[in-house]
């Protein structure tokens, strides 16, 4: 199943897409800001926020550089992330995952799931780049479960963006 059609018409239309976006780099890849969102560097990452918070989580997506001292291929990567976000996430409930190729020539690989955030329900959407050598790039896309098919586009946007 995949959980990211990088040739989605859809995406294509996303805010996150807009000519003329801002852009943010990380380990040497760069997105598109979707429109009307902020930015933040925070403790070794950058947090980008929707304009407001609804049903009690403000949608956001958080990109993180770091180096897999394993070199694990993103299919073992992934396999080994589950039992962390298992123990770290409340009510952790893996919904699907895959590995993709990006249009970009980049392996991406994505774990979908379902969690609370003290009493919020939540859908995140990790999201792991090989980048050169064992350098990943991590990228988690998270909003509340009622509101998550409203940030699809904008997700799958911010993705499709994705550039070298």
């Amino acid at each position: 199943m995949a959980l990211c059609s990088f040739d989605s018409a859809e995406a294509a239309q996303s805010p996150a897409t807009s000519p003329g976006s801002a852009r943010i780099e990380m380990g040497g890849v760069s997105f598109a800001v979707p429109k009307d969102w902020s930015s933040q560097r925070i403790s070794g990452g950058i947090l980008l926020l929707a304009p407001r918070t609804e049903r009690g989580w403000q949608a956001n997506i958080f990109l993180q550089h770091v180096t897999d001292r394993e070199n694990r291929s993103l299919d073992k990567a992934i396999t080994d992330l589950i039992p962390s976000l298992a123990a770290r996430k409340q009510g952790f409930k893996e919904l699907a995952r895959s590995v993709e190729r990006h249009p970009a020539g980049l392996q991406v690989a994505f774990v979908e799931y379902l969690n609370q955030s003290e009493n919020t329900p939540l859908r995140e959407r990790e999201v792991v780049i090989a980048l050169q050598g064992s350098e990943r790039l991590f990228i988690v896309l998270s909003s509340e479960v009622g509101v998550f098919g409203k940030y699809e586009a904008t997700f799958s946007g911010f993705l499709e963006s994705m550039s070298q």
